[in-house]
């Protein structure tokens, strides 16, 4: 597996990846207590970087993850190594993330799992 990193292809991509359910509850919740007109940025629990998620995942199938760090982002610009936003506001009104990115991620693949047919296994 290809895992996005920097220029010196040690230190790999990250994000703050969110399940879906997750952004529908933050709409519900906003919903009820945003203030019309007003921006709220939607983010997940924490920022997790592209080789933890890809262990994470070989973790959960019990596969070994054969891996290479790949610097695809200084021939390309524009394309950020890291993309983060500030969730502050969010939880300054109160709401609060209900499935964790573990057991929302483990979730999601077992679920996945059980559907061979739709990614060929």
């Amino acid at each position: 597996m290809i895992i996005h990193a920097d220029a010196t292809k040690t230190k790999p991509g990250t994000r703050f990846y969110i399940h879906c359910r997750n952004i529908a509850s933050a709409v519900m919740f906003l919903l009820e207590h945003g203030e019309g007109r007003e921006k709220y940025n939607i983010v997940g629990e924490r920022e997790v970087n592209n080789l933890e998620m890809a262990q994470f995942i070989a973790g959960v199938i019990g596969k070994p993850l054969k891996y290479e760090l790949v610097d695809f982002h200084s021939s390309r610009p524009g394309h950020d190594l890291r993309y983060a936003l500030d969730g502050t506001k969010m939880t300054g009104l109160g709401w609060n993330i209900p499935m964790s990115f573990e057991d929302s991620l483990r979730s999601t693949i077992l679920w996945t799992l059980d559907r061979k047919e739709w990614v060929g296994l």
